[in-house]
């Protein structure tokens, strides 16, 4: 008990001593990248069998059968199902063990959110092509089908296999609603989906099964434009304080502090390291606050795991719909990220109106097809 109090205190002189020592939490992240192939097609299911075996709380019978989802290929069809399946079906059992590791890989919820991201790729591609006959792109149609194919299957059984009010209102509002920003490609594209998604006739059906080309959830959809908010507001969670404020990602720490959602032992801790920020972060430029936040959260970790949880749901700020582990993951993927949207072709387009002619011009940046 004697060394669990102290211990924290031990570290946090160790980390000031020696912290250039402690590897950044993105060289974990990219190795389980690279291994993540390695976890199929079982090591992934018999360690979320375990897990789930071990639970203590299980929401209904169906979630003893979530890891069935993973015995075989990481396809995106068993992304969709499993995820579908724990997050949203079991959300009890997923809050549970979201947090706890699969065998020495890494926790599920890395999992989940290292899965999604090989289908960035695939989303960006969706945007930049056009349906056939329209001007919108395949995701936009694609996405009003898969709510138009939910709706009526849902129907089939019914003794009208008719559309309730709700859903043909949402389908008038997907038609006539479309917003061509959603498929212009540029630094605020992924955003506006996030801002689409959290449109409030949208998000009544973020908790059901709608799959879009049977390529994405509407769950892993939000998981991929989430990842994309934009690099501005990631970065001014570190930027610097004026006079008679604080830097931002520390008013986080603050509230934590404050919350009951903490214990107090987790908000002991949560204020050294805060303090240890605030010590650290003014002889830094942005680039510095941030590598320190990944080089610190590793040490935080191997110090007692139980801070991976501790941390990583930490609120930030309530408009970006983020948590401290969005965070990390931003800062441990943003290479990656950018990589995708720079091999894209951006489009700029510029109108010129005459008497008697109107001309337009369309510049693009790294065409692919070339």
């Amino acid at each position: 008990m004697k060394f669990f109090f102290f211990a924290p205190i031990f570290w946090l002189c160790l980390i000031q001593i020696i912290g250039a020592v402690f590897e950044p939490y993105n060289q974990r992240y990219f190795y389980r990248s690279v291994t993540f192939e390695n976890l199929f097609p079982t090591r992934a299911s018999t360690a979320i069998q375990n897990l789930v075996n071990s639970a203590q709380v299980i929401d209904n019978d169906r979630c003893k059968d979530v890891y069935k989802r993973l015995e075989g290929q990481s396809n995106a069809w068993s992304l969709n199902s499993f995820h579908y399946d724990l997050v949203v079906l079991c959300p009890k059992l997923y809050d549970s063990i979201r947090y706890l590791n699969i065998t020495t890989w890494g926790p599920v919820e890395e999992f989940i959110q290292i899965w999604s991201m090989k289908y960035v790729g695939p989303l960006w591609m969706k945007i930049v092509t056009k349906s056939k006959g329209s001007s919108r792109c395949l995701l936009y149609d694609q996405f009003e089908r898969g709510f138009l194919d939910f709706f009526e299957y849902n129907n089939l059984n019914t003794s009208t296999s008719k559309l309730t009010e709700e859903e043909r209102v949402t389908l008038e509002y997907l038609d006539n609603n479309y917003d061509p920003s959603l498929c212009i490609v540029n630094a605020d594209t992924m955003y506006k989906w996030y801002q689409f998604l959290q449109t409030p006739l949208i998000k009544n059906w973020s908790t059901k099964s709608i799959d879009i080309a049977w390529d994405f959830s509407i769950q892993v959809l939000q998981y991929l434009v989430k990842a994309y908010l934009t690099e501005a507001r990631y970065n001014s969670y570190f930027e610097p304080p004026i006079p008679t404020s604080e830097y931002p990602l520390l008013t986080y720490y603050d509230a934590a502090l404050l919350s009951a959602n903490f214990s107090i032992t987790q908000k002991g801790f949560i204020k050294q390291v805060r303090n240890y920020y605030k010590l650290q972060f003014p002889s830094l430029n942005l680039e510095g606050r941030q590598q320190l936040l990944l080089k610190r959260f590793s040490a935080d970790i191997d110090l007692s795991y139980s801070y991976f949880a501790v941390f990583n749901r930490i609120p930030l700020d309530p408009s970006d719909g983020i948590t401290h582990y969005d965070l990390i993951l931003y800062l441990s993927r943003k290479d990656d990220l950018l990589r995708f949207y720079n091999q894209l072709p951006i489009t700029t387009t510029t109108i010129t109106t005459t008497p008697t002619s109107t001309t337009t011009c369309t510049t693009v940046r790294n065409d692919p097809s070339k």
